[in-house]
């Protein structure tokens, strides 16, 4: 079980329910266009996360190899940038739907992230499989396909994916 931790506020300004039948207008892009900001913030604070991390692990590495009076200016930015990995790790935006109010990125309930279908087949021991698209997912500790529709709802959320 991963837990977030978010610090920011969010308001909704649509209770508008969409149906994952309905087709996506201008008029019902509502869901995909409050969304967007959201899958922005996660894309590039996980970014940040990455490019902090890689920094922070090369730099705890050469502190290694550096002699003992450069130990200091080294290793303690490398031991700063991994400490602030896992703070923006810890704190990546929630992925909550606008239609439907719940986590995307939690689970899954009826439909597929990826294709939106809702031929989602969930298996403890198997894996969750999709016999819309054929993708097989990941665990809960990874997450190897791309957020396009909400897992509750079925609404396209995002088209390229988070």
């Amino acid at each position: 079980m991963r837990i977030k931790k978010s610090f920011t506020f969010r308001f909704s300004s649509s209770n508008r329910k969409l149906t994952p039948g309905d087709e996506i207008t201008p008029a019902r892009g509502v869901a995909k266009d409050l969304f967007r900001p959201a899958a922005d913030r996660y894309r590039q604070r996980l970014s940040k996360f990455a490019l902090s991390a890689i920094a922070g692990f090369l730099l705890a590495a050469v502190s290694l190899l550096v002699p003992e009076f450069l130990l200091k200016w080294v290793a303690i930015p490398g031991i700063c940038l991994i400490g602030f990995s896992l703070v923006l790790f810890f704190s990546l935006p929630e992925l909550r739907c606008p239609s439907c109010g719940k986590l995307s990125d939690n689970g899954f309930e009826r439909f597929c992230p990826a294709c939106g279908k809702e031929q989602l087949r969930i298996s403890r021991l198997w894996g969750t499989h999709c016999d819309a698209c054929g993708r097989n997912m990941g665990s809960y500790k990874y997450r190897n396909y791309p957020i396009r529709y909400c897992t509750d709802c079925g609404v396209l959320l995002h088209g390229p994916g988070v």
